[in-house]
This record gives C-alpha cells, structure tokens and sequence, in this order.
C-alpha cells in the first residue's frame, strides 16, 4: 500500500512541475499525440560558499539556484533549486519530469547561481541532441560539471485500474 501512495505522490508532483512553465492545454496536446517523457536529474555534489555580505566571515550556502530547460526551444522548466547540507560543499539533488513530444530535439540547460567565481555567481549553459521515442523515459543528468542522456526506459504508466489494484491485491471487477 506504501507504493500506490508513492506513485501517487510522483504523480502529482510530476504534473505540478509540468505545470510550472508549460500550460495545461499544452500539455494536454502534447500527452494527446505521440510523446515521451524527459526526466532531468540534477546533482550537484560540489555546491560551495557563496560570498557573505560581511567580508570578514566566511562564505554562506548559497541560498537557491536557479534552472532552467527548454526542448526544441519551448520552455518547460523554470525553477529555483536550493543546496542542503551544513559545511561545503553543499549539494543540490532534484529532478523533474515532464511530456514532450516524440522525436529528435535539443535540449538546453541553463544554472545559475550555485557557482561563484569572485564575488559573482557563474552560469553553466550546456545543450544536447536528444531522441524522444513514444512512450519512454529519456534521462538527462547534470552531475555539476557534464549534461549526459542514461538509456531510454520505458514509462510506467499510472491508471485507476492500477492503482485499485495496488491498494485490494486484486484486479477491478474480479471478486
């Protein structure tokens, strides 16, 4: 039962950062034709101190960074990230999932703000030819320094039936 309300909960969180950048009607379209799924996975392991506004002390955790990502030139995610941990370096660890449709694309990555060089935050801008096949997962990675693409996996799909299932043991109708 612990699994139906996971996928429940990715579920939902996959459509709330769809949401953020790509409009309901578009992403109705798109998940209507032909279509795959990007999931971008970002970890950024070495996250380090941000200059303090006082000079004296030491660098701070940089508070939020920033994300963006487009394919094919549409914006679909524009968020802000935030490092964790105590004592540098910090990281970052997050990711987001969202439809787009089936075919080769770009996709384009840009962060800001987790890196510094002097007193002002750098900006990694990085692209890569993708191909999207109908009904799979493609994952994207930025591991801080490289924007790679793991193998194609196929997507899991999420129905009622399913989920009915996960929660009785048994398949819908069927005593």
């Amino acid at each position: 039962m612990n699994n139906c309300w996971m996928t429940l909960a990715v579920l939902a969180l996959s459509i709330t950062a769809c949401a953020a950048r790509v409009s309901e009607s578009r992403t109705a379209y798109i998940t209507a034709h032909d279509h795959g799924w990007i999931e971008f996975v970002l970890r950024d392991p070495n996250v380090l101190s941000a200059p303090a506004a006082d000079p004296s002390t030491n660098g701070v955790r940089p508070s939020s960074c920033q994300i963006q990502l487009q394919y094919k030139g549409e914006s679909y995610v524009s968020e802000e990230v935030y490092p964790t941990g105590e004592v540098e370096p910090f990281i970052v660890d997050t990711g987001f999932r969202f439809p787009v449709p089936a075919g080769r694309g770009r996709i384009e990555f840009q962060y800001s703000g987790c890196d510094f060089d002097g007193d002002e935050p750098d900006k990694v801008q990085l692209g890569e030819r993708i191909r999207i096949f109908t009904n799979t997962v493609t994952v994207v990675e930025f591991d801080g320094e490289t924007l790679f693409t793991l193998e194609n996996q196929p997507n899991a799909k999420v129905t009622l039936d399913n989920i009915y299932e996960a929660v009785t043991g048994s398949k819908k109708g069927v005593e």
